[in-house]
């Protein structure tokens, strides 16, 4: 701007169009400002969201790698279970055929009769 004399003299129509434009660039500014201060506060609300979410996706990858491990423990008692039931199906049987068998050769040694008159 033009440095005026101490004697006031009347704005020129230039004047006052460069005084307009710096008037529009100070509040583009301050727009341009509070529209950045707005964007701001968003990503730091993005930032705070995605903390949050990192925090809840590790707390499940962690009750994740847990309940896993506890799967692993039950399919193995498991295994360990089905095997023993093998076995006592084996017994089982084993022990029902020696019954069956001491029954026999029971009956063979006691005879009994009846309609006998």
């Amino acid at each position: 701007m033009l440095l005026r004399s101490k004697m006031a003299t009347p704005a020129t129509k230039n004047d006052v169009k460069n005084i307009s434009d710096k008037l529009d660039k100070i509040s583009k500014s301050f727009v341009d400002n509070s529209t950045l201060l707005f964007q701001l506060t968003e990503i730091k609300e993005l930032r705070r969201s995605q903390q949050f979410l990192s925090e809840q996706y590790e707390d499940i990858k962690q009750r994740l790698h847990s309940k896993d491990e506890e799967v692993k423990v039950l399919q193995a008692e498991n295994q360990d279970l089905k095997l023993h039931i093998r076995k006592l199906e084996v017994v089982t049987s084993q022990t029902h055929e020696e019954v069956n068998d001491l029954e026999k050769y029971g009956r063979c040694e006691c005879l009994e009769f009846q309609g006998l008159a």
